[in-house]
Parts: structure tokens; C-alpha cells; sequence
């Protein structure tokens, strides 16, 4: 029932985002000047960094510039769409995290059935996928350390392996907003 449920709400999900295209906001636009500056610096920050002004410190943006640069120098002009597949891989990454922490609290069906149907409606699933933002991989983030946190009440015997884990993702957070 897991993996048929998982992989159902997958390709719902999918349907959705296909149907959805990319979509691009102001801050999609922001974003993809800077990858493009990041680009002509050579991925050289500290050149990056003198060259911008930006309300927010832009290294807190930093990591998500980076992935757009990246993204731009393998995809060329379809760097939009590699983003929209990263984002769908980081909902379905982020889907299996949810349920995983479901299953480690209640072993219920019931729960397991309810949470993959209210991950079908739940809107801003199908909003953010299609947006060339980082929403999507800053939430699956900060699921990532509350599935580490719960594995770490879970196991207390690992918990400098926990906290590293928690620390490390929460570092690399900071820089993706």
C-alpha cells in the first residue's frame, strides 16, 4: 500500500505540474539575473557578491542562485524546465519523507491513506512545483531536519550523527532564502 500510494500521488502530482507549465514570477526573474552574473563571474562569489545590491543580503540567496547558474549552463535556454523537474523531484523526495514520518509514528493505515489524500489536495503542493522559485527545495529542507529531528528521538544512541545532519541542513537552509 505504500509504494502504490506513493507512486499514485506521484504521477497525480505529475499530471498536475505538466498541466501546470513553468511559471515565472518577478522573483523568478530576479533570480535568473543573478545566475546569469554568477555565470559571467565564473561561480567566483566574492566578485559575485561586490556586483549586486539587493534588499536582503543576497548570500542568503546564495545556495539557490547557485542551482540556477547551474541549471542555466546545462540546460541553456530550457533551464526553466530543469527547474520545474527538480522541483516535482523535490515534492516527490519531500511526499516519501512525510509519509515515512507518519509511518514512524502510526503504523495505522488509516493515517498513512488520509495523509496521501490530503497531500493530493493540498494546494500549495500544485502551486509552488510550477514556480521557478526555491520554495520547494527550502520546505523539503526544513522537512529533511524535522525527519532527522524525529529519527533522533527515535535512535538517541546516534545523536551526534543527528545533530551534525540537523546542523549541516540548516546551514545550507540559511543560504537558500
Amino acid at each position: 500500500i505504500h509504494l502504490i500510494g506513493v507512486v499514485s500521488v506521484s504521477i497525480i502530482l505529475g499530471l498536475i505540474t505538466v498541466m501546470e507549465g513553468v511559471k515565472f514570477s518577478p522573483d523568478s526573474g530576479s533570480y535568473s539575473s543573478y545566475g546569469d552574473l554568477l555565470i559571467k563571474n565564473n561561480f567566483n562569489y566574492f566578485n559575485f557578491l561586490a556586483q549586486t545590491d539587493f534588499v536582503t543580503p543576497i548570500v542568503l540567496c546564495s545556495a539557490w542562485i547557485t542551482i540556477v547558474g547551474i541549471t542555466k549552463m546545462i540546460f541553456g535556454d530550457s533551464w526553466n524546465a530543469a527547474i520545474l523537474v527538480l522541483n516535482y523531484i523535490t515534492v516527490i523526495y519531500t511526499l516519501v519523507l512525510i509519509l515515512k514520518a507518519i509511518r514512524a509514528v502510526t503504523l495505522k493505515p488509516a493515517c498513512f491513506i488520509f495523509a496521501l489524500i490530503a497531500i493530493i489536495f493540498c494546494y500549495e503542493f500544485h502551486m509552488w512545483i510550477s514556480y521557478v522559485l526555491s520554495d520547494v527545495m527550502f520546505a523539503s529542507l526544513c522537512f529533511s531536519i524535522l525527519f532527522i529531528s524525529l529519527n533522533f528521538f527515535r535512535d538517541p544512541f546516534d545523536a551526534q550523527k543527528w545533530i551534525i545532519s540537523c546542523l549541516v541542513l540548516a546551514i545550507i537552509a540559511t543560504f537558500f532564502r
